[in-house]
């Protein structure tokens, strides 16, 4: 079934991405897993899926250990939750792309953490000004970037956004996709190259609107169970 599934995903992602002159190979997949049994991460990774994505601190920490003992290698992890400054501890070194970087305190913490081993961030935007998500307000991205960009152990190479799940998500895409290209214009171009937006219901808009990465849950896994451990 997820075999299917997966098949159907990526055949719309190609089609998506050609339909507007792109390449199928500039998007990324990344399979939400949150709250999945293993065994349907287990079998996403026998079909070749590589890139993962959990949403809570412990959640990925979890994910890793159980992964390390099934021994599947070489998974790249995605944290795509709202983080808190003292989970960073559990997060960075398990993430190869933190998705959400909303504020400065955040980026300094994870900056106490990284000096060594630089962590991946997208900034993430809150394009619907939705008081009950993260997110930073558009007026205030560009001084937030040029603050974060300073700190040691940090690579700011993105942004990442949510709209609204009611309407029509192509207006939120357009202006993140052009935000996207003005930041980009300010910021290290050969660096600040990620565009994460798109989720199982509308990640073929997003690709339309330049996204690179496409965050897949249900739509590849099937419904989550009622109960799980995760």
């Amino acid at each position: 079934m997820i075999k299917d599934r997966l098949d159907d995903i990526k055949a719309r992602v190609r089609a998506s991405a050609k339909s507007v002159g792109r390449t199928p190979d500039e998007i990324r997949l990344i399979a939400v897993s949150k709250r999945q049994p293993f065994e349907r991460l287990e079998e996403a990774y026998r079909l070749g899926l590589r890139d993962f994505g959990e949403n809570t601190a412990q959640g990925l920490a979890q994910r890793v250990r159980d992964c390390d003992a099934a021994g599947l290698r070489g998974i790249r992890w995605h944290f795509v939750g709202q983080l808190q400054s003292n989970k960073v501890r559990l997060v960075a070194p398990n993430s190869y792309l933190i998705h959400s970087l909303d504020r400065l305190s955040l980026a300094e913490a994870l900056s106490r953490r990284s000096e060594e081993h630089p962590t991946n961030v997208l900034l993430q935007i809150n394009i619907g000004k939705e008081a009950q998500k993260g997110g930073v307000p558009i007026d205030q991205i560009f001084d937030l970037a040029q603050q974060i960009r300073k700190l040691p152990g940090i690579r700011v190479r993105g942004l990442m956004g949510m709209p609204p799940f009611v309407v029509d998500s192509a207006p939120y895409y357009r202006r993140l996709g052009t935000l996207f290209g003005q930041l980009s214009q300010e910021m290290q171009p050969e660096v600040f190259t990620e565009l994460s937006m798109g989720m199982s219901g509308d990640f073929e808009t997003a690709i339309r609107y330049g996204a690179t990465h496409v965050r897949v849950g249900t739509a590849i896994f099937g419904e989550r169970p009622a109960r799980s451990e995760q």
